[in-house]
């Protein structure tokens, strides 16, 4: 009975000890809770006021990106208005046009030209567009007015010197001309080809192209010529000015095939000069005729206008000559002799010239 009691008390001494351990980790943990309770507001208001900086910081870095933004924009338009003030210097430096004494005064202006032409373009948008073309327009002019200049410059020295270009031509084609053994191998003709494109019209030529109005000069050009070649029909001595005329055709169809020659308006002017004249003198026109034919073999213009001239050159030399009616009778011996003399030499003379120099035609050809 005794043991029994004791082991009783054990149990109840160990369970008492169990629960008096368990009971203060209970304690233990509620004191820690009531801790962590007192400790919530504070981590509270700690999460707040992190939110609350981080808010700060949200709305400073909104603040920053836009004041990004709005200077990435200032600065995309102060380079815009830089770029568009070096325009206008550009532009507004192409409007110069005084180059007095200047070796490439017409490279220069025409340059300007283009250059103001394009530069126009970059400011359509703007408000001060009309004022900018009101300067490119003024300017144009001034070089449409240089343009003039030169062709009527370049027109003017052709007709001033038809003459003695023809004369040129002449001798060149004449089978006469001591130097024709040379010219067979060598054509002169190529020689006057500065006389009749002239550096003033080469200039001009170059200037039409480059402004894109080169169509419009040749239309102009080929109307030109056909006002001036009908005037030569009713003037008293234009068979030099035919000469000159068909050699400037020869070498202008070279320039551009845009470019009409105006052979059939030539031939037709020629043939109303021809028919204008009631007669010819042999002396005074074989010697342009005979050439002048050997020239349109060589820039092979066929016509039948200068063989009938040739023909009625002929008829009037034989019809006006003293021998026509055999009435050599009553000439005296001497003078009869000298007279029949000078008819066989003229009339060789001229047979032998109107008879086609083949060599001299065709060779320069090859």
């Amino acid at each position: 009975m005794e043991n029994l009691t004791k082991e009783i008390e054990d149990k109840e001494s160990k369970m008492v000890k169990y629960i008096s351990e368990y009971h203060m980790s209970i304690l233990d943990k509620c004191n820690k809770l009531v801790d962590v309770k007192n400790k919530v507001p504070k981590i509270l208001e700690d999460n707040e006021s992190v939110i609350s900086s981080f808010k700060d910081i949200s709305i400073q870095y909104s603040k920053i990106e836009q004041e990004v933004k709005t200077y990435e924009q200032l600065d995309s338009r102060i380079k815009k208005v830089i770029s568009v003030l070096g325009k206008l210097e550009d532009f507004f430096k192409h409007t110069f046009f005084d180059y007095e004494n200047d070796a490439l005064y017409f490279y220069r202006i025409t340059v300007n030209l283009i250059k103001l032409r394009d530069l126009r373009k970059d400011f359509f948008d703007f408000s001060f567009y009309d004022n900018l073309n009101e300067i490119f327009v003024k300017y144009n002019n001034k070089v449409k007015d240089e343009r003039e200049i030169l062709y009527k410059k370049w027109k003017k020295r052709i007709l001033q010197n038809a003459e003695r270009n023809a004369k040129s031509i002449l001798k060149i084609f004449d089978e006469d001309h001591e130097s024709s053994g040379q010219k067979l191998i060598f054509p002169e003709i190529n020689t006057l080809r500065s006389e009749f494109l002239s550096t003033d019209f080469l200039i001009l030529i170059w200037i039409y192209k480059k402004t894109d109005k080169f169509e419009d000069f040749i239309d102009r050009l080929n109307i030109d010529r056909i006002s001036i070649i009908d005037g030569y029909a009713d003037k008293t001595n234009a068979l030099h000015s035919y000469v000159s005329e068909f050699l400037l055709s020869y070498f202008l169809i070279q320039i551009s095939k845009g470019i009409n020659p105006h052979y059939e308006e030539l031939l037709s002017s020629l043939n109303k000069y021809f028919f204008n004249r009631s007669q010819l003198n042999l002396h005074d026109t074989k010697n342009i005729i005979i050439p002048f034919r050997n020239l349109l073999d060589y820039i092979k213009v066929e016509d039948n206008v200068l063989e009938e001239t040739i023909g009625k050159i002929a008829m009037d030399y034989f019809e006006s000559h003293e021998f026509k009616n055999g009435d050599f009778t009553k000439l005296p011996k001497d003078q009869f002799k000298i007279s029949l003399k000078k008819f066989i030499n003229d009339s060789q003379d001229f047979i032998s010239k109107i008879k086609q120099m083949k060599l001299m035609t065709y060779l320069p050809k090859k």
